[in-house]
């Protein structure tokens, strides 16, 4: 194991501490860390495949994966060419790209009441 990715490891669990402790998320941005691709790859195997593999395109293409490790994501923004525009490892219950903001919802219902009328 790499030093970055086992600083990575260790960022990683603390964060998972304090969201079992107090609720607190975070996010690690590893896009801008010294990382090879090698070392991510390794990461990756690291903290394994989870269950939940999700596409969202709203304002460009993002993809969000769980991770073996639940409560750790892999979250990932790309370009209308496909290149990674940025990586982040989220540490929450859900991410927050995956929630349905309030005023959607509110739409959602409307949209839905209209087409009951």
């Amino acid at each position: 194991m790499s030093e970055p990715e086992k600083s990575v490891l260790i960022e990683i669990h603390q964060a998972v501490s304090a969201l079992l402790e107090d609720g607190s998320e975070s996010a690690i941005d590893v896009s801008s860390m010294p990382l090879s691709a090698a070392d991510f790859a390794s990461l990756e195997e690291a903290l394994g495949c989870g269950e939940v593999e999700a596409t969202i395109d709203a304002g460009g293409k993002s993809r969000v994966r769980e991770t073996g490790v639940s409560g750790v994501w892999i979250v990932e923004h790309f370009s209308e060419g496909g290149g990674v525009l940025a990586k982040t490892i989220e540490i929450c219950e859900t991410p927050s790209i995956l929630r349905a903001h309030r005023e959607d919802i509110e739409a959602g219902r409307d949209e839905l009441g209209r087409r009951l009328a």
